[in-house]
């Protein structure tokens, strides 16, 4: 019979977690959060959000709204900021979680003020030219009226 190595692990180290956000954390004045999209990156999302609010992180990000939904029972859920926005089909659960949408566009901001969706955050787009509003997108109209937190 053949004999495998055992397959590579991967421990969460919990207290270095924890070192890294405060340490982080303590390089500014400006708030503090957490990545935890993709299940933490791998980490396992629902223990590396126990261990940073712990720790005191009140915001966190995922990109999709399920997502948002795996954690929400750990935190408040206007620490959660749902990175990929929203768009009509979310939103039934996108009310009922209460999490925070980053919107990424003119048609999504359009449809946030449509259905008078309430706080949110708005991404700019600074150059990366993946998600997010251009400056030559910026008007008074648009921004007009939004509840934006971020």
């Amino acid at each position: 019979m053949v004999e495998f190595a055992p397959s590579q692990r991967l421990h969460l180290d919990g207290a270095a977690l924890v070192s890294n956000w405060r340490y982080l954390k303590a390089q500014g004045k400006a708030a503090c959060g957490a990545a935890v999209k993709a299940n933490g990156y791998g980490l396992g999302a629902r223990e590396v959000v126990r261990r940073l609010r712990d720790a005191g992180c009140r915001d966190f990000f995922v990109a999709h709204w399920q997502e948002a939904a795996e954690i929400a029972d750990l935190v408040d859920p206007r620490w959660i900021a749902v990175l990929n926005g929203v768009n009509g089909d979310d939103l039934p659960l996108v009310r009922s979680l209460g999490a925070i949408p980053v919107l990424n566009s003119p048609k999504q901001i359009a449809m946030w003020k449509s259905v008078d969706g309430g706080t949110c955050h708005v991404m700019l787009d600074t150059g990366i030219n993946r998600l997010g509003i251009g400056p030559e997108q910026f008007t008074a109209e648009l921004f007009e009226g939004l509840k934006i937190d971020y």
